[in-house]
C-alpha cells in the first residue's frame, strides 16, 4: 500500500503495511517533476546572482588596488563574496545529487533513464570540479583576478547548462503517460 509521505507528491510505502518478516513490498518513488526543476532553477539563479556579486567585488578590489588604499578591506569583502558563491554552488551540488539519488531509486527504470542519470552525474562531476578549483583559488592570500574570473565564468556556464540535463532526467525518469 502506498501513502503520500510528503506534501510535494513523493510517495513511499508505509513500512508497517504489507511487510512479511520485515521485508517490505517495492517502493514507488516518482520524481516530483515540478518541484525538482523549480528547486534546481532556484539554486542556479542563486549561484548566478552570487557570481554577479563576486564580479562587482572584483571590480571594487581592482579599483582599490589602482588607488592604493582600501585593498585589505576589498580583499576581505571579495573573500566573503566568494564564500557566499561557494555556499550557493555547494547547495546546487546537493540539489542535483538528491535528484540523481531519487532517480536511481526507481524500480525498473527505462533505458533512457539510465542514460539521463549518467549524463546528470557527468554534469555534477564537472560542477564539483569547478567548485573545488574555485574554493582552492579563493584561499589565496592575494586574489588572482584572471583565474577567479575564468573559474566563475566556467561555473556560470556549467550551472546554466545543467538545466538541460535536469529536464532530460526528469522526462526520462518521470512517470510515463
Amino acid at each position: 500500500m502506498y501513502i503520500q509521505n510528503e506534501p510535494l507528491g513523493q510517495y513511499a510505502e508505509d513500512p508497517t503495511i504489507g511487510s512479511v518478516d520485515g521485508l517490505s513490498m517495492a517502493v514507488a518513488v516518482p520524481i516530483g517533476v515540478g518541484i525538482a526543476i523549480g528547486e534546481v532553477l532556484e539554486v542556479i539563479l542563486i549561484v548566478l546572482s552570487a557570481i554577479a556579486a563576486a564580479y562587482l567585488l572584483i571590480q571594487a578590489y581592482e579599483a582599490a588596488q589602482s588607488r592604493g588604499f582600501g585593498v585589505a578591506l576589498a580583499t576581505r569583502l571579495l573573500s566573503a563574496g566568494l564564500g557566499r558563491l561557494l555556499s550557493g554552488a555547494r547547495r546546487l551540488v546537493d540539489v542535483i545529487r538528491r535528484l540523481i539519488e531519487r532517480a536511481r531509486r526507481l524500480l525498473n527504470p527505462r533505458p533512457e533513464c539510465a542514460l539521463a542519470i549518467a549524463d546528470m552525474a557527468r554534469v555534477l562531476a564537472e560542477i564539483e570540479q569547478t567548485i573545488a578549483e574555485l574554493a582552492a583559488e579563493s584561499q589565496s592570500p592575494v586574489p588572482r583576478v584572471p583565474e577567479l574570473r575564468r573559474l566563475m565564468d566556467l561555473l556560470k556556464q556549467r550551472a546554466s547548462a545543467a538545466r538541460g540535463p535536469v529536464q532530460n532526467l526528469l522526462q526520462a525518469c518521470g512517470p510515463t503517460t
